[in-house]
């Protein structure tokens, strides 16, 4: 079966809302540094910020310091284990070779920890709501960023990996305690700090002169370790239904070329009949419930998307608006930016 491309893709020179004229170039997501009189949403149709700069960045919790302490340790362990079996591999050569499976092992981890946290996000974009037990405050904390895109920097970076790092330490230990061959040892790891890093990784893309990221984000992104800003950017164009992938963003090209998600959106309604917030605009809609059938059918529903994309847009932003005004209540925001 032929597969067509999916129509979200970046815009090449995004403006901001009426009344602003400073035009925003890709890689510059937050050119306008959280200027308090320009709409949450741009006429592209990318978030916009809608943070409150007078309130200082909270310290560092203790929580978060224990977690990124335990991840250390846990990690130090298995690189200590991966270097003596290396080591004890009986000669230069098996060394080597048996060190270049590790890398290997640990690149394609980071890959499918990629992988993994596109699927995490897509789900608790679309499916949780604030309500929703166990998971209902991490998704109006995900689903609430499409609004305030700088609240990731409310906290510090040890921060935004904290609630990861305080899950993954313990598998890494275990993995650690085992010791088992080097190569599983390395995917464990890579995996598991890709997941720890993602919300790092994430908070990097949104760096802004506020907001400066370290040295070392850029040249990670530049390495591809991390996402760039204009990778990610594309998922912050309304209705925020792509480029979900947060760790270095390469899972997402291959995914929107072959409409993976919003295939499984269509597995995901004709099982449980429950719609995601992607579908708030009716474009999206038309175009999900289209994309496990013919050439044609997703050729006219991909036309159709792009021909009432502004009407669509209107609709969209209405509910988006309505449910950011009860995110911002349920999280005590109410006061804080602009609605």
């Amino acid at each position: 079966m032929q597969i067509t491309r999916s129509p979200y893709s970046p815009p090449t020179l995004p403006a901001r809302a009426s009344g602003v004229t400073d035009q925003v170039k890709m890689g510059e997501m937050n050119h306008a540094d959280n200027r308090a009189d320009v709409d949450h949403i741009t006429e592209d149709g990318v978030s916009y910020v809608d943070n409150d700069l007078t309130v200082p960045q909270k310290p560092t919790s203790l929580r978060a310091k224990l977690a990124t302490a335990a991840c250390a340790g846990a990690a130090g362990w298995t690189l200590a284990n991966i270097a003596g079996h290396v080591a004890g591999a009986g000669g230069l050569g098996a060394g080597v070779a048996l060190g270049a499976g590790c890398v290997g092992a640990a690149v394609a981890a980071w890959m499918a920890s990629d992988l993994g946290s596109g699927l995490f996000h897509w789900t608790v974009d679309n499916y949780p709501t604030k309500d929703t037990p166990v998971i209902g405050g991490t998704a109006a904390a995900f689903q609430i960023h499409h609004h305030r895109t700088q609240d990731l920097h409310d906290g510090s970076f040890w921060e935004n990996c904290a609630s990861a790092g305080q899950v993954m330490w313990a598998p890494l230990a275990a993995v650690a305690a085992v010791n088992p061959h080097p190569m599983l040892q390395a995917a464990a790891l890579s995996m598991l700090a890709g997941g720890w890093l993602a919300q790092g990784s994430h908070r990097w893309t949104h760096a802004d002169k506020h907001h400066p990221a370290p040295k070392i984000a850029g040249l990670l992104q530049k390495l591809h370790i991390t996402q760039s800003p204009e990778d990610h950017r594309v998922h912050h164009r309304m209705p925020w239904s792509t480029n979900y992938c947060i760790v270095n963003g390469a899972n997402n090209g291959w995914m929107s070329k072959l409409d993976v998600f919003p295939r499984l959106e269509k597995l995901v309604y004709d099982v449980t009949g429950r719609k995601p917030h992607s579908w708030n605009d009716p474009g999206v809609e038309a175009y999900s419930r289209a994309s496990w059938g013919s050439r044609a059918e997703r050729d006219e529903a991909r036309s159709r998307l792009l021909a009432h994309q502004d009407e669509n847009r209107k609709v969209f932003v209405a509910k988006a608006k309505e449910e950011y005004a009860d995110l911002k209540v349920h999280l005590g925001l109410s006061d804080r930016g602009k609605s």
